[in-house]
């Protein structure tokens, strides 16, 4: 039974140090070439208008296990890299995970998140040029996460 538990936890420490992800927003891609560029929400959408480009909106906490994955996918993988820059005007929000997580959350991200309905992190919605809401998803997967960065990449007006 000792023997189970031990074989138990060494697995959860090993998945967790193997999908660890740096807990900076502005962590070092693997690709050092491509890196993505936030921007203040408050040029997202005139950006994202003389671009044509929708917005996503990043709400996370560095206290959160499946923000930090979804940071990782989004800001250091090529793949999420490639997806971001090539389709999206991209803006990050801290919130905090819960009451005891210590996190310092601006004014703006608060109410950014309470007009959206962001009660929970990871949450990531996708805004059209036009700033109407197209879509909405949190961390599933890293397939699915790729799948709705995919899906809601296509611009609508």
């Amino acid at each position: 039974m000792l023997t189970a538990r031990l074989h138990a936890v060494a697995f959860f420490i090993a998945a967790q140090a193997m999908f660890a992800a740096p807990s900076s927003m502005a962590a070092e891609p693997e690709d050092a070439s491509e890196s993505v560029v936030l921007r203040p929400y408050s040029s997202a959408l005139k950006e994202a208008r003389l671009r044509d480009r929708n917005v996503l909106l990043v709400f996370n906490s560095p206290f959160c296990y499946f923000c930090r994955a979804l940071e990782h996918l989004f800001f250091t993988n090529p793949v999420g890299i490639r997806l971001i820059n090539g389709s999206y005007v991209p803006v990050a929000f801290v919130l905090k995970n819960d009451e005891s997580d210590p996190t310092p959350v601006t004014r703006e991200a608060r109410s950014v998140g309470k007009r959206l309905g962001v009660y929970h992190v990871p949450q990531v919605v996708v805004l059209s040029p036009g700033g109407a809401e197209i879509g909405r998803f949190g961390w599933s997967s890293r397939e699915e996460v790729l799948l709705n960065l995919r899906r809601h990449s296509a611009v609508v007006h």
